[in-house]
């Protein structure tokens, strides 16, 4: 009898989880798991916008790099009001410096020619004289920055990527000595962050 009552007892405290316990143990995992796996895929997509918006970003930068090198290269800056429509080099571009005129003397445009090339004045289609074209276009509601240069042929083409929307790209040319152009870029990123920019460039050209 006493070996009996020992092992009753011994059987009744070995006890296992209950129905309700691990229905509570499942449902804490579940909620903790749809948390966790909630956060990750939000750091996934905040990651994953990030390094789009850099690519933009160092699309742009690249694009106003390069107008910069070659503005500092070039001679003769012609301020052009009205640029959506230039699809090729206009010879007056080639006479002087011109500024844009009127009561907002800026233009979204901006013609010059790169040296090496013969001066007073450039001689319109010599070979030695490259004639470069940088304009704003705008198609429905995106805006890009185009360039249009002798050499290449054809039509202007974007230099900056579809991700970039250019809403403001301004000109201005300053005739007096040393000559100089100023650039101002304005748009916004082509994402649900629409992150901002705005920069400005003072150019000074050859003479």
């Amino acid at each position: 009898w006493s070996d009996f009552s020992q092992n009753t007892m011994t059987l009744q405290t070995k006890k296992g989880f209950t129905l309700i316990e691990i229905m509570v143990a499942v449902s804490l995992f579940a909620i903790v798991a749809t948390i966790t796996t909630g956060a990750l895929v939000t750091a996934s997509n905040v990651n994953r916008k990030a390094q789009a918006i850099k690519i933009a970003i160092d699309n742009l930068n690249f694009a106003i790099d390069s107008m910069v090198l070659n503005l500092q290269s070039g001679q003769y800056f012609h301020c052009i009001k009205d640029a959506s429509s230039i699809t090729t080099w206009d010879p007056t571009y080639s006479n002087s410096l011109k500024s844009c005129s009127g009561i907002d003397p800026s233009g979204d445009g901006i013609a010059f020619n790169l040296r090496p090339c013969p001066l007073n004045p450039p001689i319109t289609g010599n070979p030695d004289c490259e004639q470069v074209i940088y304009k704003h276009n705008v198609v429905g509601t995106q805006g890009s920055i185009q360039v249009w240069r002798k050499s290449w042929g054809g039509n202007p083409v974007d230099i900056t990527a579809p991700e970039i929307n250019i809403n403001v790209f301004k000109v201005y040319v300053d005739v007096n000595f040393p000559p100089r152009a100023i650039l101002i870029v304005k748009g916004h990123v082509n994402d649900n962050t629409n992150t901002t920019f705005s920069l400005e460039n003072t150019i000074y050209g050859q003479f």
